[in-house]
Parts: C-alpha cells; sequence; structure tokens
C-alpha cells in the first residue's frame, strides 16, 4: 500500500513536472521567435 502510493505520487510529480518543462519550453521559444 505505501509503495503504490508512494509509486503513484513520484508518477504524479513527473508528470506534473515534465507537463510545466514542456510548457516554459514552448513559451520560451515562441517569445524568441
Amino acid at each position: 500500500m505505501g509503495f503504490s502510493m508512494t509509486g503513484g505520487k513520484i508518477i504524479f510529480v513527473v508528470g506534473v513536472g515534465s507537463s510545466i518543462a514542456m510548457a516554459i519550453f514552448a513559451l520560451m521559444m515562441f517569445m524568441r521567435n
């Protein structure tokens, strides 16, 4: 149970972090052009 909860939390954090990173990267590329 604990391992499952931790794994889900890590996957959630990585997913949100990558989404934010991609949004910031796209915004930087858009602003450069």
